[in-house]
C-alpha cells in the first residue's frame, strides 16, 4: 500500500509509469536512472492542485502568475495596487473602487492560500519520492525472486482497477507443473516475506499474486517482450530471439570488471557449442563434452553473477531448455535424519532440470563426520547428473583450497567436472572500477581528492589470497561505510545543498585514526639494546625500499620485486622476535606490507601427526600471516627425523606459499647459528629464497645491565645505586657464556629480585612508597 500523503491521482500516475516501463522492457529490473526519467514526468504542482480542487480551474488564470512568485513579491504587488487605487480614488466611482478593492483582497488571500498549499505540496512531493523509491526497490526484489522460481513460465504485473493502492502479479506456470502444481497463497506469502526481509517496507506495499495455468503468450496480455525469455523453452524462441539473448548475455559479461580468464572460457564455450551446432546441420557427428563446471576463488569475485550469464548463454545456444539458475547450499540438500537427504536433493535437482544447478560452498557436503549425510547428497547428485545429463548443468563453487580437498576426497566427482575455472582476486585498479560502477548505480559522486582516497583505501585493504571480506564485498563495505560517515558529517552542518547529499568527500573514505603519528624506525631502535649491525642492515634495506618507491612514482621502475624473506641467527634472548615486530611495522609504513602483523609459530604450529594434515596447518597459518610477517622460531626443528615425520611436507608447503604470496608475505626463519646452517645444508634449494641473513650477537655485560634498567623502569621499579657494582660479576659471567640466554637471563634475574623483595618487605611493619619501588642489591643476590 502507498504512503498516506499520496493522493489517488498521484498513485495512478506513478503506477502507470511503472506499467509503461514493464510493457516496454518486459519483466526486467528497473534501472537506477529511472528516478531521473520520472522526475520530469511527475511533478506535484498546480495540475495536482487543480485535480484535487476543480474550482481552482476557474481561477487558474489568476493563480498562475502568482504561483511562481515569492510571497514578498505578491505583497509588493498588492501594496502597489492599493497605492494606485488611492491615487485614482477621486477620478473613479465608488462602485469601481469597491470592485478594485475586492479584487486586490481576493488576490492576496489566494496568494497566501497558494503558499499554504506549497507546504502541502512539499509533503506530497516527499511522499511520492519515497513511494517511487520503495516501489522500485520492491519490484526489483520481486522480479529477482520470480526469475529464480523454476516452476513459473511467464508473468506480468497489472494495475489494481478497484483500488489503485494494490498491485496484482499474474504468474503463469510451466506446462509440466500445471495450475495445481503451485500454491498461490504460498507464493504470495513467500514473495512478500522475502520482499519485507530485503526492503523493510512491508507497511507500504504488498503484492497480491494470482496463479494460472494459461500460457501468457497465448493470452496476449502484454506482448512477447513482457515474459522473461530465460524461462521460455528454447524451442519457442526464434533464431533472432536466441541471437539477441546471447548478445545481451555476452554484453553483460564484457561489462564486468576484470575476470579475463573467466571471460575467455565462456567465449571458448560459446564458440565450441556454435561449432557443434554447425557440424550437426551438415550431418557431421558432434563432440560430446561434459558441461559441468567448478568455480573456485575467494568470495566477492563474481561467481554467482557469472553462473547466471552461463545459464543465459547455454540456454540461447540450446544446451539447456529453460536456462534458469537454481542456487543452493548444503542446507538445501542435506537433511537431519536418515532417509531424508536423497529425496531433498532429488527435489532440488528436478527444480533445476532445464537450467543450471549452482551449489555454493560445495565442499561443505564432505565434512567427514561419521554420521554426516553429505555423502548421500553427493551420491544423489551424481545419479541426477547422469539421469538428466542432456538438460542439466551443475556448477560447484567454493574456496580454491577447500574445493581441491573436496575433489580429492571424492575422486569420482573430479572426472565428472572436467572444467575448473579459477576466479582471481581483483587488483586495486579493478576494485576501483567496481567502486565507480557501484557509485554510479547509487547515484553518488566523488568530490576532489575523494577518488585518490577511495583508491588508497581499496589498495591497502585488498590482500590477495586473504579475502574473506575482500573483492566485491570490500567495495560494497567501503562505500557503505563512506555513506555512513557522510551522513554523520552532514548532520553536523546547519545547512547543506542538495548536491552534498550525493557527494562523497575524501574524509568519508579515511579510516578513523586513533594515532596519526607514523611509525618511527629510529625511535623504535632507541628502545632496543645492542645489535647495531642488525639495525644498520635494516636501515639500509628500508632506505633502498623508499628510494625504489620514489623511482616508481616517477615512472623509473615498476615497483619492488626483490625477495624480503629473512633468516635470524643467534642464541635465545638476543632480540630476534623484537626485531621482527619492528620490521613488520616499518614494512607496513613504507608500503611493502598492508597490515603489518607478526604471526609467531614453531614446529608444533606447522606439523601435524597424520598424513594430509600438515599442509592444511601450514596453509592456514600462511593465510593468517598474509599482509604481515610469518616468524618461525627454531625453524631447524622442521628437519625430518624419520620416515613418519611430516617436516618435509611442512617445508614444501611453506615454499609454495611463499611463491604464491610473494607480494603479500615475508617469512622469517629463526634459530641457533649452527642449527640453521644444518637446516639449509639439508635443504640447499631453500637458502636462495632467504637472501637476507641477520646475525644476532650475545649481549655484553654492559648491554645486559642496560636491558635490566629498561625492564625495571617498564615495571615501575627503580634500581638502587649500589646494584650496578653488586651485579657486575654476575653479568660478566653470563656474557662470557657461549650458551647465554641473554635477555631471558635478565628477565629471570629481575623476576627473582621482585620475589626476594616481597619476602624482605613482609618483615617490615610500615612501608613507604619508595620501599615498594626500590630494588636493592640483596634482592638480586639470594
Amino acid at each position: 500500500m502507498l504512503p498516506a500523503n499520496i493522493s489517488t491521482f498521484m498513485k495512478r500516475r506513478i503506477n502507470r509509469l511503472a506499467y509503461g516501463h514493464i510493457r516496454k522492457n518486459g519483466f526486467t529490473p528497473f534501472p537506477k536512472n529511472i528516478f531521473t526519467e520520472w522526475k520530469t514526468t511527475i511533478d506535484c504542482g498546480i495540475d495536482e492542485l487543480k485535480s484535487m480542487h476543480s474550482i481552482l480551474r476557474y481561477f487558474s488564470w489568476l493563480i498562475i502568475p502568482f504561483y511562481a512568485m515569492k510571497l514578498k513579491w505578491n505583497l509588493a504587488i498588492f501594496v502597489l495596487l492599493a497605492i494606485f487605487s488611492f491615487a485614482v480614488m477621486d477620478t473613479i466611482s465608488s462602485a469601481v473602487l469597491v470592485l478594485i478593492s475586492s479584487y486586490i483582497g481576493t488576490l492576496l488571500l489566494i496568494s497566501i492560500a497558494i503558499k499554504g498549499y506549497q507546504l502541502v505540496l512539499r509533503s506530497m512531493t516527499n511522499g511520492y519520492r519515497l513511494y517511487k523509491s520503495q516501489l522500485l526497490q520492491m519490484l526489483n526484489t520481486l522480479i529477482d525472486l520470480v526469475n529464480q522460481e523454476p516452476n513459473l513460465r511467464s508473468y506480468y504485473i497489472s494495475e489494481g482497477k478497484e483500488d489503485p493502492e494494490w498491485f496484482h502479479i499474474n504468474l503463469y506456470t510451466t506446462t509440466e507443473y500445471g495450475v495445481n502444481g503451485i500454491d498461490a497463497n504460498y507464493l504470495e506469502s513467500k514473495f512478500n516475506k522475502r520482499i519485507n526481509q530485503f526492503t523493510n517496507h512491508r507497511e507500504f506495499i504488498y503484492f497480491q499474486i494470482k496463479v494460472t495455468g494459461e500460457n501468457l503468450q497465448k493470452a496476449g496480455s502484454w506482448g512477447e517482450d513482457t515474459a522473461s525469455s530465460i524461462d521460455i523453452p528454447i524451442s519457442e524462441l526464434s533464431e533472432k530471439e536466441r541471437t539477441k539473448q546471447i548478445e545481451k548475455a555476452l554484453k553483460e559479461l564484457d561489462e564486468m570488471v576484470g575476470l579475463q580468464p573467466v571471460k575467455d572460457y565462456i567465449y571458448e564455450l560459446k564458440d565450441w557449442v556454435a561449432l557443434q551446432n554447425e557440424r550437426s546441420k551438415i550431418g557431421q557427428p558432434i563432440s560430446k563434452q561434459s558441461m559441468h563446471l567448478i568455480f573456485t576463488g575467494n568470495p566477492g569475485t563474481g561467481k554467482t553473477t557469472i553462473a547466471r550469464i552461463v545459464a543465459k548463454t547455454l540456454h540461447s545456444l540450446g544446451v539447456v531448455s529453460k536456462g534458469h539458475l537454481v542456487e543452493v547450499t548444503r542446507e538445501d540438500l542435506v537433511a537431519e535424519y536418515i532417509g531424508q537427504t536423497a529425496p531433498k536433493t532429488k527435489k532440488v535437482i528436478e527444480r533445476a532440470v532445464g537450467g543450471i544447478l549452482f551449489i555454493d560452498e560445495a565442499y561443505a557436503l564432505s565434512r567427514g563426520a561419521e554420521f554426516d549425510f553429505g555423502r548421500e547428497a553427493i551420491d544423489t547428485l551424481v545419479k541426477g547428473m547422469e539421469e538428466y545429463r542432456s538438460d542439466l548443468v551443475v556448477i560447484l563453487a567454493g574456496y580454491t583450497k577447500e574445493m581441491n580437498e573436496f575433489l580429492k576426497m571424492n575422486s569420482g566427482l573430479k572426472s565428472r567436472f572436467p572444467n575448473q575455472i579459477e576466479f582471481p582476486d581483483y587488483t586495486p585498479d579493478e576494485l576501483f572500477q567496481l567502486a565507480l560502477q557501484q557509485l554510479k548505480q547509487e547515484q553518488l559522486k566523488l568530490h576532489g581528492e575523494a577518488e585518490k582516497a577511495l583508491y588508497d583505501v581499496l589498495r591497502s585493504k585488498q590482500i590477495a589470497g586473504r579475502n574473506d571480506d575482500g573483492n566485491g564485498r570490500l567495495v560494497r563495505n567501503i562505500i557503505q561505510q563512506a555513506v555512513r560517515k557522510q551522513s554523520k558529517r552532514l548532520k553536523q552542518l546547519e545547512h547543506y545543498s542538495e548536491d552534498e547529499l550525493t557527494m562523497l568527500r575524501a574524509e568519508d573514505f579515511n579510516p578513523t585514526v586513533v594515532d596519526t603519528k607514523p611509525f618511527q624506525l629510529e625511535e623504535a631502535f632507541s628502545t632496543i639494546v645492542g645489535n647495531e649491525e642488525v639495525k644498520q642492515h635494516i636501515r639500509s634495506l628500508v632506505a633502498q625500499i623508499r628510494i625504489q618507491k620514489m623511482r616508481e612514482e616517477q615512472g623509473l621502475s615498476k615497483g619492488w620485486s626483490q625477495s624480503l624473506h629473512m633468516v635470524f641467527k643467534g642464541n635465545p634472548g638476543t632480540g630476534k622476535t623484537t626485531f621482527a615486530r619492528v620490521l613488520a611495522k616499518v614494512m607496513k609504513e613504507v608500503g611493502i606490507l598492508k597490515s603489518g602483523q607478526l604471526i609467531e609459530t614453531d614446529r608444533s604450529g606447522l606439523v601435524a601427526g597424520y598424513i594430509g594434515q600438515t599442509a592444511v596447518k601450514v596453509n592456514e597459518i600462511i593465510k593468517e600471516a598474509l599482509g604481515g610477517i610469518l616468524f618461525i622460531d627454531e625453524a631447524y626443528s622442521l628437519i625430518p627425523k624419520g620416515e613418519g615425520d611430516f617436516g618435509r611436507e611442512a617445508i614444501d608447503t611453506l615454499v609454495k606459499g611463499m611463491e604464491d604470496h610473494r607480494e603479500n608475505l615475508i617469512v622469517v626463519l629463526a634459530g641457533y647459528d649452527q642449527d640453521m646452517d644444518q637446516f639449509f645444508a639439508v635443504n640447499p634449494g631453500l637458502q636462495s629464497r632467504f637472501p637476507h641473513v641477520f646475525h644476532f650477537q650475545n649481549y655484553s655485560a654492559e648491554e645486559l645491565f642496560q636491558i635490566l634498567v629498561i625492564q625495571t623502569e617498564a615495571e615501575n621499579y627503580r634500581l638502587h645505586n649500589d646494584c650496578r657494582a653488586a651485579l657486575w660479576p654476575i653479568l660478566e659471567k653470563e656474557a662470557a657464556n657461549p650458551s647465554s640466554s641473554n635477555g631471558r637471563f635478565v628477565r629471570n634475574l629481575f623476576e627473582q629480585a621482585v620475589r626476594n623483595k616481597a619476602l624482605r618487605l613482609q618483615e617490615l611493619s610500615r612501608l613507604e612508597k619508595d620501599d615498594l619501588i626500590l630494588l636493592k642489591p640483596e634482592d638480586f643476590i639470594s
